[in-house]
């Protein structure tokens, strides 16, 4: 077995179970919708603050969490990946129709 100096997130190797495709706008909108919040441990000091969503409302809103009581970190680095994408997506989209609009003799 190979020892890591910091956590990684495995992924299965080709071959695997199938994959299956996602809606990177669908992703961001849940994203958009995840209340967002600070929060400790009950057992950190009162000075400790973590800042993201509660792991029920991920399970309500994302929908990938085994136990509604965690958010695993490999879920949540591909539904941030994807709502980037996504993001990006929107961006170079808006970027060409400004473009179409600045070029036009109205502006319109």
């Amino acid at each position: 077995m190979t020892r890591h100096a910091h956590p990684s997130c495995g992924s299965p190797p080709h071959g695997g179970d199938p994959q299956e495709p996602v809606n990177g706008h669908q992703i961001l909108q849940a994203v958009a919708a995840l209340p967002i919040s600070t929060w400790r441990y009950h057992w950190e000091p009162d000075h400790v603050r973590h800042l993201g969503p509660m792991a029920q409302d991920w399970q309500a809103i994302i929908g990938l969490s085994a136990d509604g009581h965690t958010i695993p970190l490999v879920d949540a680095n591909g539904v941030l990946l994807t709502a980037v994408q996504a993001l990006l997506r929107r961006v170079e989209a808006l970027e060409a129709r400004l473009d179409r609009l600045q070029d036009t003799p109205t502006g319109r």
